[in-house]
C-alpha cells in the first residue's frame, strides 16, 4: 500500500515482479510519466500503445494502469465515453483506493456533465470513502469534478464556479507540462458548459 491509497515503490517492484505484462505496465508507466513531464499528452501516443493480452491479470493494479491510460488517451482526444467504457470493463473493487477511486470520480464526472445520469451520479456519491477522497484531494482534475457535482447536482453555482476557479489556479502552477495542457482542456470545456447553463436559465423566455 502506499500514502493514501497509492502504492509505493516497493509494492511496484513486488507487483511487477508477478508477470510480464505487469513489468510491461510499470516500464510504460514510468516512461509516460517522463513524457507527460516534458509536455506530451496522451492523445500524442499511438492508438495501440496502451494494450493489455485479453488474458492479462486486471487484478494487478500494474496492468490496469495501462488500460487507465488507454482511458486517459480517449479523455484527452475528446471520447468520453470510450473513457467510461474501459473503466466499465475493469473490476475496479480489486484495485487499490487511489486507482479505484480515481476510475469511479471519473465515471462520476461523465455521469454530470457528458452524460447527465442523476442516479448513477447519485450511487457513486454514496459509495463508501468516494465523498472523503473527492473532499480531501485537491488536484485539478478533483476540484473540477467538485465543481461539476456543486454546479449541477447541488444546484449551487456559487461553489460550483468558487471550484472551478481554484482549479484553474491549482492547474496553472502544475509542474508537469503535459497533465496541466490536459487538464487546462477539460476545465475550458467546463467553464464554457457553465456559461451555456447560466445563460439558458437567466434567459428572459426560459
Amino acid at each position: 500500500s502506499g500514502v493514501k491509497g497509492i502504492p509505493n515503490d516497493g509494492m511496484n517492484v513486488k507487483m511487477a515482479r508477478k508477470s510480464k505484462d505487469a513489468a510491461h505496465g510499470l516500464w510504460l508507466m514510468l516512461k509516460i510519466n517522463a513524457a507527460l513531464a516534458q509536455g506530451k499528452r496522451l492523445r500524442d501516443f499511438a492508438q495501440n500503445t496502451f494494450c493489455v493480452p485479453p488474458d492479462a491479470d486486471m487484478k494487478n493494479y500494474l496492468v490496469a494502469h495501462i488500460c487507465f491510460l488507454e482511458a486517459g488517451r480517449r479523455e484527452d482526444s475528446g471520447d468520453f465515453a470510450g473513457c467510461v467504457a474501459i473503466y466499465n470493463s475493469i473490476d475496479l473493487e480489486c484495485l487499490p483506493g487511489f486507482y479505484r477511486n480515481s476510475a469511479l470520480l471519473d465515471v462520476l464526472y461523465y455521469a454530470i456533465v457528458h452524460q447527465p445520469d442523476a442516479a448513477l451520479a447519485e450511487e457513486i456519491m454514496a459509495r463508501k470513502g468516494i465523498a472523503k477522497f473527492l473532499a480531501r484531494t485537491k488536484t485539478p482534475a478533483m476540484l473540477r469534478i467538485s465543481a461539476a457535482y456543486a454546479f449541477y447536482r447541488k444546484g449551487n453555482r456559487t461553489e460550483g464556479r468558487k471550484q472551478l476557479e481554484k482549479a484553474i489556479k491549482v492547474n496553472n502552477s502544475t509542474p508537469n507540462r503535459g497533465i496541466a495542457a490536459m487538464e487546462a482542456d477539460q476545465l475550458a470545456l467546463l467553464e464554457a458548459k457553465f456559461a451555456e447553463e447560466e445563460a439558458q436559465n437567466d434567459h428572459p423566455w426560459h
